[in-house]
């Protein structure tokens, strides 16, 4: 049965540790910085002058219970075309090592901090001591050249992941993500192959300073979508076996939308575990720090590509086989008794009054007059979204975007390219979440 108070623990948690997803310094911590004053207005994308290793692949790491595992955040480097970038790195490794337990399981991770910042590590999802959560500044960063145990627990089975809670802004952005794997024998259905998934995207050519801070409010849009850090990803699998895939987005801001051509897509997982009843889907959305667990069938060999709305992110090589699990694949797993007392509950929970209610508020200087105060100014993605903020119909314009959108069938003819009184031109109201961040808007 599903331990009630953890979902909704976890929930809580979901919500404070967004919070911290903005910059640390507004929570009135201001990150350790390696260097002098003359260095922190220096850009922290710059090589070191001294010799970095190389980015190496990612790692699946098994621990059992009572295991202590060593987990160090440094500084590589990474071939890009014709360029050598400076990334940040987990083992020398981007993504991270996978870490894998089983549930009920307890372990040591020793994390060493030798990167040009403080940082901490948050397991992202995991129930237990709080002192060990890695959410700075409600627990202390680890300054650099210092080490700290992180005592773990897993008692909840399914996908998780670890980043940093200082400035994810840079440090995530920079390569520090991992994947956490919590098994259970019998809890999933058999699959004849598992692969750990994160998507992301990054912003070449953008530049990170160390007393500053950019895009905080609506995010950071890259112009490059990667599949386990790579923009040709390929997974290899084979015709008529189940292949399991446990996904991650990593990304700032991006939803991705993905789907795996040529393949039936069947959905057995979230944040939290099993679905309540699996389905088979066309595609799936998945929101930033989201999870989700698919499970894919393809029936005949050749390459395939991943995409994110119209958009090849990836590709899935199938090699033919003898293999034919057609029928089990179709098979949907019910998983009521992981909800029932959730399902029991859930009247009660939705009549019962508030025992606290809170108010958050942000204070802007300017935001929408004139290009955004926060460093740049509005990208292609916002704008497309949200067409009357102010500065848009220039960025809109340089793009190429207005015209392909205005034969799209979107009207048009109020953008003004002022933050007043018209509704959204784009044939439908600003979303939920933008309101939520900008209540003041028109609409």
């Amino acid at each position: 049965m599903r331990n009630v108070s953890g979902l909704v623990a976890g929930l809580v948690a979901a919500a404070i540790g967004g919070a911290y997803l903005t910059d640390a310094q507004d929570a009135g911590h201001t990150p350790k910085i390696l260097g002098n004053m003359d260095t922190m207005n220096a850009s922290l994308t710059a090589l070191p002058d001294h010799e970095l290793p190389e980015v190496k692949p990612t790692e699946v790491v098994v621990l059992q219970d009572g295991d202590t595992f060593d987990l160090e955040a440094t500084i590589v480097q990474q071939h890009v075309g014709n360029r050598v970038v400076k990334r940040l790195a987990y083992n020398g490794q981007i993504p991270g090592p996978v870490i894998k337990v089983e549930r009920g399981s307890k372990v040591t991770v020793n994390f060493t901090n030798n990167i040009d910042m403080e940082t901490s590590v948050h397991s992202h999802g995991l129930r237990g001591n709080w002192l060990f959560d890695g959410a700075v500044p409600l627990t202390p960063a680890v300054q650099i050249g210092e080490t700290f145990s992180y005592e773990l627990e897993f008692p909840d089975t399914g996908v998780f992941w670890y980043h940093p809670h200082v400035r994810e802004d840079y440090q995530q952005e920079m390569g520090l993500y991992g994947n956490m794997i919590v098994e259970e024998p019998g809890y999933w259905s058999d699959a004849d192959k598992e692969v750990y998934l994160i998507v992301d995207d990054i912003l070449e050519n953008g530049d990170f300073k160390a007393d500053t801070v950019t895009r905080t409010l609506m995010g950071r849009f890259g112009n490059r979508l990667l599949i386990n850090d790579s923009d040709d990803f390929n997974l290899s699998v084979k015709a008529g076996e189940i292949t399991r895939a446990f996904i991650t987005n990593v990304a700032n801001t991006r939803t991705f939308d993905l789907q795996f051509e040529g393949a039936m897509t069947k959905r057995v997982g979230s944040d939290i575990g099993r679905i309540e009843r699996e389905e088979m889907i066309d595609h799936q959305i998945i929101a930033p720090a989201e999870r989700y667990v698919l499970e894919l069938y393809y029936s005949d060999a050749g390459t395939f590509p991943i995409m994110h709305r119209g958009q090849q992110i990836g590709t899935v090589s199938v090699e033919a086989s003898e293999a034919d699990r057609r029928a089990d694949f179709h098979q949907l797993r019910e998983n009521l008794g992981d909800y029932a007392e959730i399902r029991a509950g859930l009247e009660s929970w939705l009549a019962r009054v508030p025992d606290k209610s809170l108010r958050l508020d942000i204070e802007m200087d300017g935001m929408m007059g004139g290009q955004m105060q926060m460093g740049e100014g509005p990208s292609v993605e916002h704008c497309q979204q949200m067409p009357n903020m102010a500065g848009c119909a220039e960025v809109l314009a340089a793009a190429g975007t207005m015209e392909g959108m205005s034969e799209g069938g979107h009207d048009m003819s109020n953008m003004s390219g002022e933050s007043g009184e018209q509704t959204m031109a784009m044939g439908e109201g600003p979303s939920v979440e933008h309101c939520q961040q900008m209540p003041n808007m028109a609409g």
